[in-house]
């Protein structure tokens, strides 16, 4: 009857610590629910995502697909570094290292991250092997996008010529398509090439580019596929872009019939489209023709008046005064956009300085209840270990109860009821676990704090911000950082983790400030070059910056509607 006692003792102690096991698996995790939220809460998805990792979820998730899914958040967040740090663990992934697609798919995704880094020879060598993977596969479109990668990083290597030659490479893989996604694609390629050949003085190469682009814009629009109102934006991104380059090489006429052909479309007409011409018009000396596009777009500005948006304006009304012989008006405007510079200025200082305060406050707040959850995991580990060695050690006295009855029959001339095989204990791994966790909660807040400084400081703005940067800012060790961050954030290394914050900050200011120009976007966002964010978008997105704020326009003008609707 004792050890009938001791038996369910033991079996009701065990049952008490399986519960919060138990209730921890059960909840489901999917694929779709994360892609179903991570654009609009990629901090919540990673959550989720560790912690299906960690067994404190269930899912049906396969462990390389966690890893691409985190690459997702961190694009959306910017943190190239920490996509870099999820596509090369997924390289080293047996499921992904063994299958030629889905290593195909890892390769070209880093390859794009080291371009957006400018980490050149890096880039290179990761489109070197996905071309060969391409190839192999039959994938042209991967190997145009390669190409035309490797031309990118030659261009930002001031190697014109190796830029030059894979760019052509790029074009003539794909221009025999019939696969509209892959014309949409070489159109893209199209578009970079004459950047590229207006950057170097070649603004002949840059038309004729211009014109196969048309071409193709021509046939994608007999094709079904474009979502609606696509081809008649990429037109309208394209003549503006032609009338412009004519305008500056003194093809007056040329330019002209460029912009007849602008303002049939559509886009022309919209808010985008009136403000996307006016650096045409002014290059063509049609000022009054500035004067109406600005004035609407002035008018029917709903945004932040001191921002640098509304001061382009106002600069190319000026302009526009000053070109019709209207010096006192090219004055005032000039006049107001001195008053908007020191408003934004100051407002900037102002709001850099109670921005750093909130954010002190936030990442204090946040600190503290990292502190305190750490305390609590450290608790409930000791606790784990007390009760599993109370287990132990009810096993033990067990035991040796039920072998005192053995010996105690054996001497009374009965016979053994139980076997001599010992009963299993706790052993030093479970021991072990616990004083892994203890450690890992000391990096963790060691983590926290490094970025804690690095927000507050707002140390990801700057484009060119290194290791030794980031050792002097937070006082981590030179050696410390990485292990840290690849233990706490699953990044490979700083470079990674500090561009996650760039995107994010880039998406927030396009949500904030209606008519931010994209390059101060760029540049305020801590990106290197316009082109570089560009990619980044598009690769999130999958439209441009430009797209993303005319719908955001649209979005914000039908919510007008909604809630002031017309008189009837």
């Amino acid at each position: 009857m004792a050890r009938f006692r001791i038996l369910l003792a033991v079996i009701a102690l065990a049952g008490t610590f399986s519960l919060r096991a138990q209730q921890a698996h059960n909840a489901v995790l999917t694929e779709s629910a994360i892609r179903s939220m991570y654009i609009e809460h990629p901090d919540s998805c990673l959550g989720l995502l560790d912690r299906a990792e960690k067994g404190q979820m269930r899912t049906d998730i396969p462990g390389f697909r966690i890893e691409t899914l985190r690459a997702m958040c961190y694009e959306i967040k910017g943190d190239y570094p920490a996509k870099e740090a999820c596509l090369r663990r997924l390289l080293q992934n047996d499921s992904v290292r063994n299958n030629a697609e889905r290593k195909l798919s890892a390769t070209v995704m880093l390859a794009g991250v080291l371009d957006r880094e400018n980490r050149y020879s890096e880039g290179i060598e990761a489109c070197r092997q996905a071309i060969d993977l391409a190839r192999r596969l039959g994938r042209k479109k991967d190997e145009a996008e390669m190409l035309s990668t490797m031309a990118r990083i030659s261009a930002g290597m001031k190697n014109d010529a190796d830029a030059d030659r894979y760019f052509r490479q790029a074009v003539a893989i794909l221009q025999e398509t019939k696969d509209v996604r892959d014309m949409a694609f070489l159109s893209t390629i199209y578009g970079e090439m004459m950047t590229f050949l207006i950057d170097t003085d070649r603004p002949k190469e840059a038309l004729e580019t211009a014109r196969k682009r048309e071409s193709l814009i021509g046939r994608m629009s007999k094709m079904p596929g474009p979502p609606p109102g696509y081809i008649d934006q990429q037109y309208g991104f394209l003549y503006a872009k032609m009338a412009l380059l004519l305008a500056n090489q003194g093809q007056d006429k040329e330019g002209a019939a460029i912009y007849r052909k602008y303002q049939a479309l559509d886009f022309a007409r919209s808010y985008t489209g009136r403000s996307y011409i006016v650096p045409y018009l002014l290059a063509a000396k049609r000022y009054s023709e500035v004067l109406e596009n600005n004035s609407d777009c002035l008018r029917e500005y709903l945004g932040d008046t001191i921002s640098y948006d509304y001061l382009a304006m106002l600069q190319n009304q000026a302009a526009a005064y000053r070109g019709t012989g209207k010096y006192q008006l090219a004055d005032a405007y000039m006049q107001r956009c001195y008053t908007v510079q020191d408003s934004i200025t100051r407002r900037e200082a102002d709001g850099k300085a109670s921005e750093n305060a909130a954010k002190f406050n936030a990442k204090e707040k946040e600190r503290r209840l990292a502190e305190k959850a750490a305390a609590e995991k450290r608790r409930n580990t000791i606790l784990v270990i007390s009760a599993l060695t109370a287990v132990a050690l009810l096993l033990l006295i067990l035991l040796i109860v039920l072998r005192n009855r053995r010996r105690s029959k054996q001497d009374c001339g009965g016979h053994a009821l139980i076997s001599d095989k010992p009963i299993a204990t706790m052993n030093s791994e479970d021991i072990a676990k616990g004083e892994a966790t203890a450690e890992t909660d000391k990096d963790y807040l060691a983590f926290r704090q490094m970025e804690a400084m690095i927000v507050e400081k707002e140390l990801f703005l700057n484009p060119r911000l290194g290791r030794e940067d980031i050792v002097k800012a937070t006082g981590i060790g030179r050696n410390t950082i990485a292990p840290i961050i690849r233990k706490c954030s699953g990044c490979v290394n700083l470079n990674d983790y500090i561009n996650r914050l760039r995107l994010e900050h880039a998406v927030k200011l396009m949500k904030s400030n209606r008519l931010y120009t994209i390059d101060s976007i760029a540049e305020s966002s801590g990106f290197n070059s316009r082109s570089t964010f560009y990619r980044a978008f598009q690769n999130v997105f999958g439209m441009s910056p430009l797209q993303y704020l005319e719908i955001q326009k649209k979005e914000n003008a039908d919510s007008d509607n909604r809630q002031n609707p017309p008189e009837q």
